[in-house]
């Protein structure tokens, strides 16, 4: 029983982990991690990491485009927040 516990221990750990590293942008420790634990990560899971790394890259290089083009397909769910970023991102641009 606890050499169970311990693995299953050992597997949630490893879950925190790479989302931990997914979050922070260590795309590559998250991806090698999984594949060292044999952690099966849905893509779905992963995504919003990649697209929101994505975006960061491009705003270090001061393109404002991926940004504005999240901010567009998620229009609504900003407007439920009633987050100005689009308009902000927009005001950005011609600044």
């Amino acid at each position: 029983m606890e050499a169970c516990w311990q693995t299953e221990s050992q597997r949630v750990l490893c879950e925190v982990m790479v989302e931990h590293f997914f979050r922070q942008g260590v795309l590559d420790v998250a991806e090698e991690l999984c594949q060292e634990a044999g952690l099966c990560i849905d893509p779905s899971q992963k995504e919003p990491f990649v697209e929101l790394n994505r975006i960061l890259e491009a705003l270090k290089l001061r393109d404002l485009r991926p940004a504005l083009e999240w901010a567009v397909e998620n229009k609504e769910m900003l407007m439920a927040q009633n987050s100005s970023l689009e308009f902000k991102l927009h005001r950005l641009e011609f600044h």
